[in-house]
């Protein structure tokens, strides 16, 4: 049974394509974002929407492990914390951007990346948190 609540259509597996693409432009952040969570979300889509005006659609997109890593770049640069933070969560994250993160101007971004770090590789981070410098902003 098809649904007329955008916000259900836009997480229904057998939603089309056509449909997806005019929901990734509806106002409510919150369909964008559902789009953006779709597992059958075109690239081109995805990308669109990775310079989307709010956050949550942004960090919806970061999740995604088919973005190009050039737009995990730029999402890297966000200039909201929230979605360094959420890229910094990611594991599944490239290592040269999560090594960037680790040296955020945002204290909390740059810790949440150093602890992700830690976890890809235990032993050649270990020293990141020794820092001085972040050991004051931290503490």
């Amino acid at each position: 049974m098809k649904s007329d609540n955008p916000y259900i259509l836009a997480g229904a597996a057998d939603t089309a394509l056509r449909e997806l693409r005019k929901l990734a432009r509806h106002d409510d952040p919150a369909i964008r974002r559902r789009v953006a969570e779709h597992p059958r979300v075109p690239l081109r889509l995805l990308v669109e929407l990775s310079a989307d005006g709010d956050a949550d659609v942004r960090i919806a997109v970061s999740e995604s492990p088919r973005l190009p890593e050039s737009v995990l770049e730029r999402l890297a640069e966000d200039c909201c914390d929230d979605v360094r933070y959420a890229l910094a969560e990611n594991l599944n994250l490239p290592m040269s951007i999560l090594s960037r993160l680790a040296d955020d101007d945002n204290p909390f971004v740059s810790q949440r990346s150093i602890v992700s770090l830690k976890r890809l590789q235990p032993c050649s981070v270990a020293g990141l948190d020794q820092d001085p410098e972040r050991a004051a902003l931290s503490g």
